[in-house]
């Protein structure tokens, strides 16, 4: 994973976030699924006044829910990156503004997973099973 610093010469929050995510991440552990945890908490403590923030977290938990119900197409991934532009772009308050920040550290740095939940149908954890059930048709 590569350092990436700012201006400033401190880890951006997204290079930190990764570090962090990294080190306590094992073979049984699915990124995407930690990465909806993660924008679940956020989405709940919301205040709900900024709409980029409410509307965006609620799309981007969706998204994230329909690809580890094994329902995602390629097409997720790159709304996904719009919506993380947009929340940490327009929300108002530094909550709203971090919001995206799990999600786009995550398919930054373990985008092969959200690509095996979606071109093979499979959690490399084995964590979301309802992605192989999806394929097998039940």
């Amino acid at each position: 994973m590569v350092a990436d610093k700012s201006e400033s010469g401190n880890l951006s929050e997204e290079t930190a976030l990764a570090k962090l995510l990294d080190q306590y991440r094992d073979e049984n552990t699915c990124m995407v699924d930690v990465t909806k945890l993660l924008l679940n908490f956020t989405q709940l403590e919301s205040c709900g006044k900024c709409t980029p923030c409410r509307e965006g977290t609620k799309r981007m938990l969706e998204i994230l829910q329909k690809i580890c119900d094994g329902m995602g197409e390629m097409q997720d991934i790159d709304n996904l990156e719009l919506l993380c532009r947009v929340v940490k772009g327009s929300s108002l308050c530094p909550l709203g503004q971090a919001a995206p920040d799990p999600v786009a550290t995550t398919l930054g740095c373990f985008r092969n997973e959200y690509e095996a939940h979606i071109k093979e149908h499979r959690c490399p954890a084995g964590v979301c099973t309802a992605v192989v059930e999806s394929h097998r048709g039940g």
